[in-house]
């Protein structure tokens, strides 16, 4: 028998899980799906109060391609996940993104008005995106201060 949680996860790979996560580590790189991008990684690191030198390297980082596919059973998902704000704490070593909080998400979903019955899905697939995003900003925090 399955747990709740693996039901859940099982339904983000079920609509193209390994998709989800390419455009997830895009958006939070130098990407974007439209042109309405919300706050940049730069922006995003100096609203949590990273050090000026993490978001100045974020801020140059070069834009290699900003054009990501995203498959149509993932835009539902991929449009609620633009909408929602990373989480950061800040600690001795500096920020650390924690991907999206749950009232987060469930905040989005109500006002991006998505159907109940989707919930469970979107929800799902925004999670798998925003630990995607989490692991990727921090890979980046983690080289800047390696300098």
């Amino acid at each position: 028998q399955r747990s709740h949680r693996a039901r859940v996860h099982g339904e983000a790979e079920r609509c193209c899980g390994k998709k989800l996560e390419s455009v997830a580590r895009a958006l939070n790189t130098s990407g974007s799906v439209d042109d309405d991008e919300g706050p940049s990684l730069a922006q995003q690191l100096a609203a949590a109060g990273a050090p000026t030198e993490i978001v100045a390297d974020a801020e140059a980082a070069p834009v290699v391609d900003s054009s990501i596919e995203v498959l149509a059973c993932n835009w539902l998902t991929v449009e609620v996940f633009q909408t929602c704000q990373l989480g950061f704490a800040n600690g001795a070593g500096g920020a650390i993104c924690l991907g999206i909080p749950a009232t987060e998400i469930h905040a989005a979903l109500q006002l991006q008005r998505v159907p109940r019955p989707h919930w469970r899905e979107v929800a799902a697939g925004i999670q798998l995106m925003g630990r995607v995003a989490a692991s990727t900003i921090n890979a980046a925090i983690e080289r800047a201060t390696k300098h």
